[in-house]
């Protein structure tokens, strides 16, 4: 005998949360991936921490220094200086072919020596003599015989640098060689040749 249709059990609906479950998981895996490649693409676009921006390619700038502007006002030496030039004072007319006769003073050099350089327009220190100036009871002169390059160069400036030199220097000064007009020349100092003094002179004739 069939029961009453009202007297049937209700079918319950079957619970859904295992589908919310699944697609919570897919959600959020999708998010993870985006996120992911944003984090990469940013990461690209940025340069690592720490690097110079702008930096210098090699060769752009050298080991030398650019040259030293001669200065008819040279400074003048420390107190505690060893070497002074009293003769010629600064900006003193020479002839080229009469070259430049200088005096002054020096105090104990001990092991070092006293040695003479002319800067020149071209940039290079032009060693200004073969050997060591002789210092007598605190006093040394110089002879420079010739200065600059006959008519080419009237009008322009030198600047003569009194330096002290220790064994380095005239290990230096030994072991360079002379150009073919015999002349034995630096775009630097040499390392041990600490200038002391110096004075400049305009060449006013050949």
């Amino acid at each position: 005998m069939s029961r009453p249709a009202h007297g049937r059990p209700k079918r319950r609906a079957r619970p859904r949360t295992g589908r919310l479950v699944g697609w919570s998981v897919i959600v959020v895996c999708v998010l993870l991936l985006a996120a992911q490649a944003v984090a990469s693409s940013s990461g690209e676009d940025t340069p690592a921490r720490g690097a110079r921006s702008g930096a210098p390619s090699p060769g752009t700038t050298g080991d030398r220094p650019p040259p030293l502007t001669p200065s008819p006002m040279a400074a003048s030496p420390s107190a505690s200086s060893p070497v002074t030039i009293t003769s010629p004072g600064q900006r003193a007319q020479v002839a080229g072919k009469n070259g430049v006769r200088l005096t002054g003073t020096a105090g104990n050099l001990r092991h070092d020596e006293l040695r003479f350089f002319v800067y020149a327009e071209d940039g290079r220190y032009y060693a200004a003599h073969s050997g060591p100036v002789r210092v007598t009871g605190g006093r040394w002169n110089l002879t420079i015989p010739r200065i600059g390059a006959g008519r080419r160069d009237v009008g322009s400036i030198f600047v003569i640098v009194a330096t002290v030199a220790d064994p380095s220097c005239r290990n230096a000064l030994r072991a360079a060689r002379a150009d073919t007009a015999g002349n034995i020349a630096f775009t630097r100092l040499p390392s041990g040749c600490t200038e002391r003094d110096s004075v400049s002179v305009r060449k006013t004739a050949p």
